[in-house]
């Protein structure tokens, strides 16, 4: 692999994490980061980055869960709704607060397990993420 194709996947990472923000910053209004952790001091937009699908994940999860149980509450039902339906309307081009409004869906229709990340766990995803998208020089050397 030479630099050329590194610099390509480099580009097409931050074209895919350019187009992950706006669902990032929807995760954040809803719910999905922690508060204290979206403070934009503690690290950048990795940082919402990593959190947000954490986070994400973890709601899924919890949803595919409740789903396998069977015990799938009216609740449930309509919070899943509201996030299909803000997913397709900013898949197509609608701005992810206008999504969110358009559907009804508050910052309390989701908290998965009332679990939060930790500081430690944030710290960790932003280094695998970082060290990931650019490796120190001497790794990418002995890679080629």
């Amino acid at each position: 692999m030479n630099s050329n194709d590194k610099k390509e996947i480099i580009n097409a990472g931050a074209d895919n994490m350019y187009k992950l923000a706006g669902n990032v910053i929807m995760m954040a209004n809803l719910g999905f980061i922690p508060t204290r952790i979206k403070k934009p001091y503690i690290f950048s937009m990795n940082t919402y980055l990593v959190t947000g699908l954490a986070g994400y994940s973890k709601s899924l999860k919890k949803l595919a869960e409740i789903y396998s149980q069977g015990s799938i509450t009216d609740k449930d039902s309509i919070k899943a709704e509201k996030i299909k339906a803000a997913s397709k309307l900013i898949l197509e081009g609608a701005e992810p607060m206008n999504a969110i409004s358009e559907v009804g869906f508050k910052a309390s229709d989701i908290d998965p397990d009332e679990e939060d990340v930790s500081y430690s766990d944030l710290q960790d995803s932003y280094i695998k993420t970082y060290n990931y998208l650019f490796p120190p020089i001497d790794q990418e050397e002995s890679a080629l």
